[in-house]
């Protein structure tokens, strides 16, 4: 599809990601997103 439309294709889980790292304001949040993103990434992996 990405061939095709020449556009990212991304799963519903990395969009949320997305949306929070852009918002997140606080310290706290961005370890939380960080925290988040890690156990995506170990997931995918882990497939």
């Amino acid at each position: 599809m990405k061939k095709l439309t020449e556009l990212q294709v991304i799963d519903r889980e990395r969009l949320i990601l997305n949306i929070f790292s852009s918002r997140g304001a606080t310290a706290e949040s961005k370890l939380q997103i960080q925290l988040a993103e890690i156990k995506y990434q170990l997931e995918k992996l882990q497939r």
